[in-house]
């Protein structure tokens, strides 16, 4: 069968037009170097680099997440340590005052000492970051303490706020007052304050329950130091996961989108 001439030129003009094509792609290609620029670049790997990215946005802000999370609960941290080394500083000062040597003048300075320590105490209480309060709960734009004629009373809630850190992780970044240096019956700020009272007062009596009782005030705090220096570990070993996957995730949209010019 003889081919006409006219099927001959319409064979070579559209293979012609098939290597302006693929002469202009990869170009394209070349000049990007990527290989999946639109869909239909390759449906099948632009569909897997469109869920990588979207993993990628979701383990970004749990990064972020978790950034705010190391920051409360390092403040978290450093408060609770410096009312720790208020406490200790307390009950020395009070163990001195209680010993019958001293004067009652000396035991007056004593409870001014201590009434220093308090307002540290209270400062602390009242620490934020970026403007919220730390140990107020939820409640991060309420000072978790009120002051009413040398008495305190917690103003903040009983609900911890929490951050999700993962995938079905959450993690907490406040302190709830009440539960730590305000809680009934080891009551450590209005226990400081009574027992500056006594000890200017000259109860010594009163001055040695109120000391047991911040005593074991003291622990609430330790224990509350504990769950954040546990909460800060979560926090970064679940930082470094979220780090590893993403640079898995980098590597394989790199591998899906970067051109080899060896398969050109």
């Amino acid at each position: 069968m003889r081919i006409s001439e006219a099927s001959v030129l319409e064979i070579y003009l559209k293979n012609l037009g098939n290597s302006r094509r693929r002469w202009s792609e990869l170009n394209r290609q070349v000049s990007s170097g990527k290989k999946l620029q639109r869909p239909s670049d390759g449906p099948v790997g632009s569909a897997r680099v469109v869920r990588i990215r979207d993993e990628m946005s979701t383990i970004n802000q749990y990064l972020r997440n978790i950034s705010n999370a190391r920051t409360r609960l390092g403040t978290a941290g450093e408060a609770l340590n410096s009312m720790r080394n208020s406490i200790n500083m307390v009950a020395e000062r009070a163990a001195y005052g209680l010993t019958g040597t001293i004067s009652q003048e000396n035991r007056i300075a004593i409870a001014n000492d201590i009434r220093g320590a308090l307002e540290g105490i209270v400062q602390t209480a009242r620490m934020t970051v970026d403007g919220k309060y730390i140990f107020s709960g939820t409640a991060i734009q309420t000072d978790p303490l009120a002051e009413d004629s040398g008495t305190f009373t917690y103003q903040g809630n009983e609900s911890p706020l929490k951050v999700e850190i993962g995938r079905n992780m959450e993690i907490q970044v406040s302190v709830v007052g009440s539960e730590t240096f305000i809680k009934p019956g080891t009551d450590l700020v209005n226990a400081v304050s009574t027992l500056a009272d006594q000890l200017e007062a000259g109860d010594l009596d009163g001055a040695r329950v109120t000391l047991e009782n911040i005593q074991n005030a003291a622990l609430l705090i330790d224990a509350t130091r504990f769950r954040v220096t546990e909460g800060l570990r979560r926090a970064e070993e679940t930082q470094k996961l979220h780090n590893d996957r993403l640079f898995q995730l980098t590597s394989e949209i790199s591998n899906l989108e970067d051109l080899s010019l060896i398969h050109i």
